[in-house]
């Protein structure tokens, strides 16, 4: 039985924002499956690999008998962090810079009518905007998180769709940031239900 066309533009309730997230994932697995393992894929492991080998410094970290120059491992475990962070920093960028690239495609060209170069193609375009922009937003959240929690976890919320309007619409950091809350606006709740079971399911997947 053939797959009904995922319309984008379309107005949803929660229920079947999730009900459309699976179909649209259905819908487009294959294409899907190749961009992501051939775009993101390689970037997921060395961020996998740095887990590790972080990992491996905090165990060791357990075991003080072991620990010689505690101020050298102290070092040495701080720069396996580092590089962690930084790896996986890449690797969501990469990979929204992707998803939302082939979701602005789709929602242009429709259902194959455009090709994996073309992901591609815009994905590495929108690489180093997408890092910035995070980075900003990230440390904004942060620092609303340190002064009082609950404004970090606001903002969090008020930025989610701060990477889709910066994609969908070509705006700067600025405008970007100010559209998602736009966006978000009177959909507060409805906003951090739908991140929360989203976030969820992408990090089981």
């Amino acid at each position: 039985m053939e797959v009904p066309q995922v319309n984008l533009k379309k107005y949803r309730d929660f229920g079947q924002l999730i009900t459309d997230t699976f179909l649209f994932i259905k819908q487009e697995h294959k294409l899907l499956l190749r961009v992501v393992l051939t775009y993101v894929g390689p970037f997921v492991l060395i961020t996998a690999f740095a887990g590790a080998w972080m990992q491996t410094g905090m165990f060791k970290a357990m075991d003080i008998s072991n620990v010689t120059e505690p101020f050298q491992f102290l070092y040495d475990l701080g720069y396996k962090y580092v590089l962690y962070i930084l790896a996986s920093l890449v690797s969501t960028t990469m990979m929204m810079s992707t998803m939302y690239s082939y979701l602005y495609l789709y929602s242009k060209h429709g259902k194959d009518g455009f090709l994996q170069e073309d992901v591609w193609e815009m994905a590495k375009s929108k690489f180093f905007p997408t890092l910035g922009l995070l980075f900003i937003v990230g440390i904004i959240i942060v620092l609303g998180v340190l002064l009082c929690f609950i404004p970090g976890i606001y903002l969090a919320v008020a930025f989610a769709l701060v990477i889709a309007s910066s994609i969908f619409e070509d705006l700067g950091v600025g405008d970007s940031m100010q559209r998602s809350m736009f966006l978000i606006r009177g959909d507060w709740w409805f906003a951090l239900g739908i991140s929360f079971v989203m976030s969820l399911i992408a990090g089981f997947i």
